[in-house]
């Protein structure tokens, strides 16, 4: 998988995380605000896909595409 797809993927996994976190907010609204549910049942997922989202952009910052600074051998007659 390329930089930029791996980029999108963990972005795309994030933002369903949080919508369906908001959904479960939503309707189950007594159990979604217990910070002991957040911990075991959000925050996992949440930190699994930021580290995947970090690990990607820090690949994709690191390994900017670099000029060939490689000079040509010059042909002389």
């Amino acid at each position: 998988m390329d930089k930029k797809t791996f980029k999108l993927f963990t972005l795309l996994g994030l933002s369903v995380i949080l919508g369906l976190h908001f959904f479960e907010i939503t309707t189950n609204e007594s159990q979604s605000f217990s910070i002991a549910y957040f911990m075991f049942e959000w925050l996992p997922l949440y930190l699994a896909w930021g580290v995947l989202f970090a690990i990607g952009y820090c690949q994709w910052k690191r390994n900017t595409p670099r000029k060939n600074n490689k000079s040509r051998p010059s042909i002389t007659h």
